[in-house]
């Protein structure tokens, strides 16, 4: 974990989160404040990178329609902060009645990939497993009993699946590019493109709890000198599906430190990290959008996928890599 001053003095380096979504697309800055344009929109709120730090979050639960999290609701799989953070999600507030939860797994959720969880003496990089999570949890969770823990508090739990939700089509997958020993790895190249591929077409919003290249996935340390660090950790296959398909939002996590919303002029990308890069909950708003109804939001979005042929977005992806997003 990294001190406070730490956190600052790496976040310096990149500036403040960007709140930066493509023209079609409305971030909500002060929900309590502002409501939505019109009764029939629906609002989403994302978070991302809770780590059973629900209750500390700034502006803890504004009132939704939807609420999304994009993975690592706890810190290695334990049942009891799942079921604690599917209490918390039981009782997040809603506009005009309790909200839809939906969710996606993440990295750190480690019981909700029987492959790598349930096997203690192999995993897919062939390093076994780390001895901190028996310490945590010597008697391994089922996966039905941690997923079962989220669904009878009226959670949707989503793995590499579509599910419909208010009109909108939701898919969600956990997997990110090989980050240590840790779930839902799979090895740049064709074995995560496969993941990617497996994405159907007319996704209005994707979740995966692991970045794009360029687009919140800049992940930020310190050397041996207290100099700042900085590599990129997100996916370049997944930023190829999504620009390829034209999704119009892309919602993740994973890099604390990639917390804010970017575009490539038509798909939003947000990085809805809940948590610094130092695991602290002050830091990080959760972060709130209105969509129209369903059928007028896919058709503002056809309009600007024959406003913005890919060679343009690959420009804005471009510029992207050089400001270091």
């Amino acid at each position: 974990m990294y001190s406070v001053d730490a956190v600052a003095h790496m976040m310096a380096t990149v500036g403040p989160p960007p709140m930066d979504p493509a023209e079609q697309f409305c971030v909500v800055k002060d929900p309590d404040r502002t409501p939505k344009p019109n009764p029939d929109w629906t609002r989403f709120v994302c978070y991302s990178d809770t780590h059973g730090a629900e209750r500390n979050l700034p502006n803890r639960q504004p009132k939704a329609d939807v609420v999304l999290h994009a993975g690592d609701f706890t810190d290695v799989g334990a049942l009891d902060q799942v079921e604690d953070f599917a209490q918390w999600c039981a009782g997040h507030p809603g506009i005009t009645g309790p909200p839809e939860k939906v969710v996606i797994a993440g990295n750190h959720d480690l019981s909700f990939d029987p492959g790598f969880y349930l096997n203690p003496h192999k995993d897919p990089a062939g390093q076994g497993r780390p001895p901190w999570v028996w310490r945590r949890h010597p008697q391994p969770h089922a996966y039905e009993e941690v997923r079962g823990a989220l669904e009878k508090c009226g959670v949707r739990y989503l793995e590499d699946e579509v599910q419909e939700v208010c009109g909108y089509r939701i898919y969600g997958s956990p997997w990110q590019p090989e980050f240590g020993l840790w779930a839902f790895n799979a090895k740049r190249g064709p074995e995560i493109r496969a993941k990617w591929e497996a994405i159907p077409s007319d996704i209005d919003i994707l979740m995966t709890h692991g970045p794009p290249r360029s687009f919140g996935g800049l992940c930020l340390g310190l050397d041996r000198n207290g100099r700042v660090d900085a590599h990129e950790e997100g996916c370049a296959d997944l930023l190829d599906v999504i620009q390829d398909r034209s999704f119009p939002i892309h919602v993740s996590g994973h890099i604390h430190e990639g917390y804010g919303v970017r575009n490539d002029k038509l798909t939003t990308y947000i990085n809805a990290s809940s948590l610094d890069v130092g695991y602290n909950a002050g830091n990080h708003p959760p972060i709130v959008f209105d969509l129209p109804p369903p059928a007028e939001f896919r058709a503002r979005h056809t309009e600007m996928v024959a406003r913005y042929p890919r060679h343009e977005r690959l420009v804005a992806y471009a510029l992207g890599e050089a400001r270091g997003r």
